[in-house]
């Protein structure tokens, strides 16, 4: 009874279908409810992985799946199963197909096809030699164009398919006969179904109140409803041990729903496959499984002796895929330590909670600090762990690095994120937010004071703005990621909120347009607007500005009390260490791993990397193809028009450089401070108090707020 799909499933998609007639509708949004989310317990048994030799190794499987020991691969329309139960070095073709095979199934007394011939869809039951039992004409209950399946059996070998359509998601169940006996349907995203170890139905469910686990009865009516926190990505079929299998980024884990409890059997840097996440996952229903990655297959079993390196706890809020994967490249390389992942979203009980991280704030306040940090989550207080010595600072590890030296990195990057000569984040990459404004309206010279914006604003004519297109709400959201911090000197606790440049950022917050304006670039050339915020994320940005605006702008930057006014913002991994970590010279050989040039030319990066190489070798990739190819062309969002780099400049490049190393801050964001400023801020728009009350209560609040965490 275990189920496969294609690999593509197991990207998060949306499984809706039309209500159509001819069937039994059941169950629509008939669930059971549990608020309680699943909770979440750490396994007491290690694992370890062997690669298996699989047949035709190398290529790439679109589904695995197996049933009474024997495993089946779909690939290319054919179906092979192996000779010798989970044997796989071995396996011969069971059934081969001159139709498109969209799904496979394996069920007790054999395996369930989906089959696509010229539009025509048809479910079949084969038995265990691959002679056709069923065939059943599903055509007419699908939605027109193309279409995704999952699928999986339950205890009595009936067939339950869901499929894509436009309005809701729905779920058909057809008998061994093939017969249609129900279908139910309800609204939201399935994302994924599997057959419990008691042989019932579980789906993967997404909708507004966020992901959960349903359990569906022979009816087709829901039964129970488990809330999950985890990010799970897919559901995979129980045994006698758990009702179910399900993973996320993270790890592996065996779900209990009788006691709404999620094991971590193993995190996926326990077991090396290969620095990758699996596409499939079978239970073999001895304590082992199967993984499918690519091409590659693996068997992970109970480890004889316990894991006996030693462990660096790594602290993240929704760890992305190039940590994930650094880590298991780690692992799988070191001998003497092993880094373990705890994502503290986990711990959240509705999907905007903030558990996780009053979890993690609750478990430093007790001493129980980890030894890395995954800094790239902006709800992590970073400024408030700096002050409170919870960060080490990584100069003297970088001094001393035999490859790496801060020659390596831009000027502009450590200045940014430098604290009182110290640097406690490791970027890996960044996009550099600037202000770019017209010469003729706002001078050549780069750099200015509200003051000089606010006197500016008010010679020009009163429809003028300030930022072109955004609204109050999204100015307070902009200005606490990078200009409150101004105010705040997190090492003495004094706040300087009172001081005449905040009150005249009052005082220009007040005259921003409540309804947001129109983004286009145009409407900067035009003059109406002051300034025009633009995030630089290509080698190209300066080669944009220059084919849209011509010789006329100037990249301005935002009226601050010091610096350029242009700013960093995270773009893909930040680490940092512990000041109490007992390995620091371990825990700095994998954050170290940010400023090298073949971590930021492997990861999945959105924005510039920081290491200087990578930097140089991207330009020169990118350069080339223009070199190759006289037709090439490349695209650079500008607002919200795309613009079109038919040959950069020769200094554009250079230009860019200039631009990154001017830079002197990098955004930075505590909730607390952005939330006081917001609130209080309502009654000042709504003109029940003065910017000067508004600036004198700011600065109660937030002083007594800091003095708190002192």
């Amino acid at each position: 009874m275990k189920k496969a799909r294609r690999i593509s499933a197991y990207v998060i998609m949306i499984f809706i279908l039309n209500l159509f007639s001819g069937c039994k509708n059941i169950g629509e949004n008939d669930f059971g409810s549990n608020k309680n989310p699943m909770n979440i317990v750490s396994g007491s048994i290690s694992y370890t992985s062997v690669e298996l030799d699989a047949p035709m190794r190398d290529l790439h499987w679109e589904s695995i799946d197996s049933s009474n020991g024997s495993v089946y691969f779909l690939k290319e329309n054919t179906i092979y199963k192996s000779i010798s139960g989970s044997d796989t070095s071995k396996a011969d073709i069971l059934y081969a197909s001159e139709s498109d095979i969209a799904s496979i199934c394996a069920c007790t007394e054999g395996i369930w096809i989906i089959e696509n011939e010229d539009g025509t869809y048809r479910a079949k039951r084969l038995d265990i030699n691959g002679i056709e039992q069923t065939s059943a004409d599903i055509t007419s209950y699908l939605p027109e164009g193309n279409i995704l399946f999952m699928a999986s059996t339950d205890k009595d070998g009936s067939l339950y398919i869901a499929a894509s359509g436009t309005d809701q998601c729905i779920l058909h169940m057809i008998n061994q006969e093939g017969s249609f006996i129900a279908s139910s349907k309800t609204s939201g995203f399935i994302l994924d179904i599997a057959t419990g170890g008691d042989g019932s139905i579980y789906v993967l469910f997404l909708n507004s109140q966020g992901l959960m686990i349903r359990s569906l009865n022979s009816a087709g009516g829901w039964d129970n409803t488990l809330t999950v926190a985890l990010d799970i990505k897919s559901l995979e079929d129980g045994d006698e041990k758990y009702t179910i299998y399900c993973g996320d980024n993270l790890g592996f884990y065996g779900v209990n729903a009788a006691k709404n409890e999620a094991t971590r059997l193993f995190y996926w840097t326990d077991v090396n496959l290969g620095g990758k996440l699996p596409a499939a996952a079978i239970s073999m229903r001895d304590s082992s499984f199967l993984f499918y990655t690519d091409t590659l297959l693996y068997q992970v079993t109970p480890a004889e002796e316990s894991d006996a390196r030693t462990i660096l706890k790594l602290a993240s809020y929704n760890p992305n895929s190039d940590i994930v994967k650094l880590v298991n490249d780690y692992n799988a390389a070191n001998t003497e330590y092993r880094i373990e992942i705890t994502d503290y979203k986990q711990y959240n009980t509705s999907p905007n909670g903030k558990e996780g991280l009053q979890r993690l704030q609750t478990e430093i306040t007790a001493g129980q600090l980890p030894d890395i940090f995954d800094l790239s989550s902006y709800y992590l207080p970073t400024q408030l762990y700096i002050k409170k010595g919870i960060l080490l600072d990584l100069y003297p590890y970088l001094d001393n690095d035999p490859d790496l030296n801060r020659d390596c990195i831009f000027e502009g990057i450590l200045s940014a994120y430098e604290r009182n000569g110290a640097l406690y984040e490791a970027p890996s990459s960044f996009t550099l937010t600037c202000f770019i404004g017209i010469k003729e309206v706002v001078g050549e010279t780069p750099g200015w004071q509200m003051d000089d914006m606010l006197s500016l604003l008010e010679s020009m004519p009163s429809e003028t703005e300030g930022i072109l297109g955004q609204n109050k709400e999204q100015m307070l959201v902009l200005l606490s990621l990078f200009a409150f911090d101004d105010y705040i000197d997190w090492d003495t606790g004094v706040c300087t909120f009172e001081s005449e440049s905040f009150i005249s950022l009052l005082k220009y917050l007040a005259v921003v347009p409540d309804i947001s304006s129109d983004y286009d670039p145009e409407r900067l050339k035009n003059k109406e607007a002051l300034l025009l915020t633009n995030g630089i994320s290509s080698i190209f940005s300066i080669s944009a500005f220059r084919a849209f605006f011509g010789d006329s702008y100037v990249i301005k930057g935002f009226p601050v009390q010091n610096g350029s006014g242009n700013y960093f913002t995270k773009g893909g991994s930040v680490l940092g260490i512990s000041s109490t970590c007992k390995n620091k010279d371990a825990a700095w050989s994998f954050v170290r791993n940010m400023f090298t040039e073949e971590f930021e030319n492997n990861q999945r990066m959105i924005g510039l990397p920081v290491s200087i190489a990578a930097f140089e070798k991207l330009a020169e990739r990118k350069l080339s193809f223009f070199q190759n190819d006289q037709a090439h062309e490349e695209t650079v969002l500008l607002g919200n028009q795309q613009v079109i780099i038919k040959k950069p400049a020769e200094d554009d490049i250079t230009l860019l450089v200039d631009l990154i190393n001017s830079c002197d801050r990098a955004m930075n964001n505590n909730e607390v401070v952005a939330s006081i400023v917001k609130e209080e801020c309502g009654a000042y728009f709504a003109g029940d108090k003065s910017a000067e009350e508004t600036a004198r209560v700011i600065q109660s609040r937030v002083n007594t707020y800091i003095n708190e965490q002192r």
